[in-house]
Order: C-alpha cells, then structure tokens, then sequence
C-alpha cells in the first residue's frame, strides 16, 4: 500500500512569484523596446498638398495630345491685393457671370487668382494668365459703366 503525502507550502506565494516574474518579464520587455528602437530618420519631402482633379490631361499626354481648351473672356475683375476677388467672365461665348477663386469654370480648370491685371486659371494642372484687355483697363475694375435713361 502507498501513502501519498501533499505538500503542505502553501501554493499562493508561488503563484504570486511566477505572476510577478512574468510581469517583471513583460515591462523589462516594453521599456528595452522603447529605449533602444532606432532614431526615426528624416522625412521624405511632403508632396504638394492640392489635390484637384487632373482631369485627363496625363492620359492625354500619354497619345501626344492636350486636353481641350475652353474660350475664356474676362470681362471684369473685383480684386484686393491679397488676390481674393471676383471676376466677371464669359465662357465659350455664353453671357458672363461671376467666379471668385478656387471656383470650377470647366472639369479641370479653376480659378486661381484674380488680381487688377488680370486672373490665373489653373487648367489640368497647369497655371495660366488671363490679363486685362487695354480696353477694359481703362474703365474702373475693368467693369463698364452705363448711364440710367
């Protein structure tokens, strides 16, 4: 016959100890990670942050053509010399109306600025200048006054 004995330590300052040589463990763990990670390296240069629909113009390069263009004619401006303001203009020979900046005058062209000389359009990307006509130059912001009947 075989007498079993039980041990008679008790069984909680073992449990305690494995818990907290694990926790022990796990923290040397977290700060050896955060102490001795590799210093970040310098950033790439950030990418332009305007994000306006191309449009097609890079297909349309890729088979050796351009977009087509829209016919603008600038009537008239109201503008500050921060390059806010509106301008009054007609596109592809319909009756003028009023834009003010960063407004979609076609899929893929923007206004951009307006300034007393004239506006810059941003079509597919690329900026161009609208000046003022000398005949428009001469009347006040460009705009033609009428007198009342």
């Amino acid at each position: 016959m075989t007498i079993q004995t039980f041990s008679t330590d008790p069984v909680a300052p073992r449990v305690v100890r494995t818990i907290a040589v694990i926790a022990l463990a796990a923290g040397l763990g977290i700060w050896a990670a955060l102490l001795l990670a590799p210093t970040p390296q310098k950033l790439a240069p950030v990418l332009s942050t305007y994000s306006a629909n191309p449009g097609i113009q890079p297909m349309a390069q890729w088979f050796g053509g351009r977009t087509l263009g829209i016919k603008i004619d600038l009537v008239g401006v109201i503008a500050n010399t921060g390059g806010q303001g509106a301008a009054l203009l007609s596109i592809n020979n319909q009756p003028a109306r009023t834009y003010r900046n960063g407004q979609s005058l076609a899929p893929g062209i923007f206004l951009e600025t307006v300034s007393h000389n004239g506006i810059t359009i941003s079509q597919d990307g690329v900026a161009e200048d609208i000046p003022i006509t000398r005949q428009q130059a001469n009347y006040p912001n460009g705009f033609i006054t009428q007198n009342a009947n």
